[in-house]
């Protein structure tokens, strides 16, 4: 599957929120890129696939920010070893109805946390083999 199917705009991100499951103590990963239709997760283990759930995106202070938490639903697209760190692996996952209040947050999290549009690091070197888990 080719790893980018996103229409609109990725914002890879220069600082990288704690994301887990909202009912969790445990973090599951970080949040590296983000767009109105999806993230791109790193991990400390692979998630599984096509599997929808809730993540919790942990948020720091801002006046930009209405809250502090953007809980999403989304579907596990893809899950990758992330190349820089064989202990760690990128997702790819899709938003699934995200609430017009989430839209609205996660384009305060892209002004504020995110590199200019089109801006690519090339940090995110995900290998191309898929993880089935």
């Amino acid at each position: 599957m080719d790893q980018d199917q996103r229409q609109t705009l990725r914002y890879y991100l220069h600082r990288y929120p704690h994301v887990m499951l909202p009912d969790s103590d445990a973090v599951l990963g970080y949040l590296g890129d983000l767009s109105w239709q999806g993230m791109m997760l790193i991990t400390y283990a692979p998630l599984p696939l096509h599997i929808q759930q809730l993540f919790c995106i942990l948020l720091p202070e801002h006046k930009l920010f209405a809250s502090r938490q953007l809980i999403l639903d989304a579907e596990v697209r893809w899950t990758r070893v992330y190349q820089e760190q064989d202990d760690l692996y990128c997702a790819g996952c899709r938003f699934i109805a995200p609430s017009r209040e989430n839209l609205s947050l996660i384009d305060a999290i892209q002004t504020q946390l995110g590199f200019e549009p089109g801006f690519n690091p090339d940090r995110f070197g995900c290998a191309q083999q898929d993880t089935n888990t």
